[in-house]
């Protein structure tokens, strides 16, 4: 079972986790991607695109303490699809130019084909 960190239960990061995740889950054949200005559109709350990566990194370093892929991966530029600087810096800061953005595209892979996604989701609508 996917364990929810203390400082994932804030109802701005709880809306973020589960946009995401339906996201995620439901363009998989896609590729699921999402831009984040995509992502900031449509919650509850105003979300400022380039200020969404402080809760993208608390839902991914929840899934790593879970075991998991960093689903913030597929979270992407609306011009280059690639992540932010801030998933860079978190997940490979000692590697530099293509082939950190090939680690980005490992990634997404597994993030895409990760089949316990519904279970995440349910946990996070769990604590809504």
């Amino acid at each position: 079972m996917f364990n929810v960190p203390e400082d994932c239960k804030n109802e701005k990061v709880i809306e973020i986790a589960i946009k995401l995740l339906k996201h995620v889950i439901s363009n998989r054949k896609e590729g699921g991607l999402i831009t984040y200005g995509e992502l900031s559109k449509g919650l509850s709350f105003p979300m400022n695109p380039r200020n969404i990566e402080q809760p993208l990194g608390k839902i991914s370093f929840a899934c790593k303490e879970n075991g998991l892929p960093p689903i913030s991966v597929m979270v992407v530029n609306k011009y280059t699809f690639m992540p932010g600087a801030g998933f860079y810096k978190a997940y490979c800061s000692e590697v530099k130019g293509k082939e950190r953005d090939k680690i980005a595209i490992e990634l997404m892979n597994v993030v895409r084909n990760y089949a316990g996604w519904n279970d995440v989701l349910e946990v996070f609508e769990n604590i809504k």
